[in-house]
């Protein structure tokens, strides 16, 4: 008897590979693009030179999750045009995605509008499990603040830089307090992957 399936018709001149079965089931599945945020535990001062050597400070931090593909940058308001609240649009970060500690398991917040809201609602979970006082020169919007060690460019006790309490839930996160920018605080940075898919969409006709 013959099948009028297209799986079971003319069997041996029909046979699916399992990559063909997976290219079929998968078709156009999205993978999650991941996000995280991790501490860099070394102490610094409000001096970071510009954002390639802040941002390279992190690439290099024994505490980067060295993901496949990653982009890695400082987690750091540094000019008008460079603060945290600008990096889906200066360094294409995905605002869909949940944020994550650096475990890659622990929720910090569940998209990128919940992180910069911190100053209204709670986080999920704070940024960092163990206490960490991290420059950020942010506000808790993400905003550039008045205190930023003059854009992160500035070592000396006579500027001042705000720091984000990375044990904390919700504005002091980002926004916790001032210090002299002589201080040798931690560094914030974040680790991101863009969303990707997998193959374009398969019909079970074209094989």
């Amino acid at each position: 008897m013959r099948s009028n399936s297209p799986f079971l018709g003319s069997w041996p001149s029909r046979r699916l590979s399992l990559a063909s079965v997976l290219l079929i089931v998968l078709g156009s599945q999205q993978v999650l693009a991941d996000t995280r945020l991790f501490v860099d535990v070394a102490g610094h001062d409000g001096n970071y030179t510009n954002r390639a050597t802040a941002d390279a400070l992190c690439v290099a931090s024994a505490q980067n999750p060295v993901i496949a593909g990653n982009t890695v940058v400082a987690f750091m308001s540094l000019s008008g045009t460079d603060e945290i609240r600008d990096f889906p649009t200066n360094y294409n970060v995905d605002t869909a995605e949940v944020i994550l500690r650096v475990d890659g398991a622990t929720q910090v917040a569940p998209d990128w509008a919940a992180m910069m809201n911190a100053g209204n609602i709670d986080l999920t979970n704070s940024p960092n499990a163990a206490f960490s006082f991290s420059w950020t020169f942010s506000a808790p919007d993400g905003s550039l603040s008045a205190d930023s060690c003059v854009g992160g460019t500035d070592g000396t006790a006579g500027a001042s830089g705000r720091y984000g309490k990375l044990n904390e839930k919700h504005a002091s996160a980002l926004s916790d307090g001032v210090s002299q920018c002589s201080s040798a605080l931690q560094t914030i940075c974040l680790s991101f992957t863009p969303a990707i898919v997998l193959s374009a969409p398969i019909s079970i006709t074209d094989w």
